[in-house]
């Protein structure tokens, strides 16, 4: 994958290297480009999210959105950000070989140089390939915390999802720390705030909410959660 990654930015930043990638963001951050590699074949969709989204309503929305344009390359918001986007595991091959064909000059409000520019210079180069998703599921703090994207209610009516990626150089909670302090932003309860009551939703009353989500008739999917002391240092969930 490393070589795969080389060989895609080299033609554009011939000095190039996996640590500048890394500087920021791990090797992980790129395993997006990889999805298919390690997605059941069977699969059509994948879903990646950033740890800090919450989701806020049933996904049955966003996957109708998905199925109205099946065929495309990935799907994501205007603001191009890849902490929350959904690819097509069968033409994900696919993105490596267009971004070398790109002008990665063109890419927006890029700074890293990790997976997001391969996203956003295929976007940009490729507007065919890639469906745009409402405003609603590309809910970001770095994009929509500004005054003029208020009031949400009245000009985001149809909010899926928030994306608390404004952190900045504190590594603080947004939703309190070690030092128990809470983001400002997060006292207001009519917008950003309302992520609170996901976040801190205890795990016997968010596993209640999936249940009561399961049509009568149907089986649904064992869920099993596996805790920091079994694990080590990371949190696992399947399927």
């Amino acid at each position: 994958m490393e070589h795969e990654i080389i060989d895609t930015y080299k033609p554009h930043y011939p000095n190039f290297t996996m640590s500048k990638a890394t500087g920021v963001h791990t090797l992980g951050a790129f395993y997006r480009l990889f999805v298919d590699r390690y997605v059941s074949a069977t699969a059509k969709h994948v879903l990646y999210i950033d740890t800090d989204v919450v989701i806020m309503v049933n996904l049955q929305k966003l996957w109708q959105l998905v199925e109205s344009h099946p065929d495309a390359l990935f799907h994501w918001g205007k603001l191009m950000t890849s902490g929350f986007v959904v690819m097509n595991v069968q033409r994900m091959k696919e993105i490596l070989t267009l971004a070398k064909r790109s002008n990665f000059t063109n890419a927006a409000g890029f700074g890293d140089l990790d997976d997001q520019p391969i996203f956003q210079t295929v976007n940009i180069s490729y507007p065919n390939e890639v469906n745009s998703l409402p405003d609603g599921w590309d809910m970001t703090v770095t994009g929509k915390i500004r005054k003029t994207h208020r009031p949400y209610d009245k000009k985001y009516p149809n909010v899926g999802m928030l994306h608390f990626n404004g952190g900045g150089r504190s590594k603080e909670a947004y939703f309190g720390g070690e030092k128990g302090t809470v983001h400002p932003f997060m006292n207001d309860m009519n917008t950003w705030g309302n992520g609170r009551y996901y976040a801190t939703l205890p795990w016997e009353w968010a596993r209640y909410h999936a249940e009561s989500l399961v049509r009568q008739g149907s089986k649904g999917h064992s869920i099993e959660f596996f805790s920091k002391s079994k694990r080590g240092d990371k949190a696992f969930l399947s399927t």
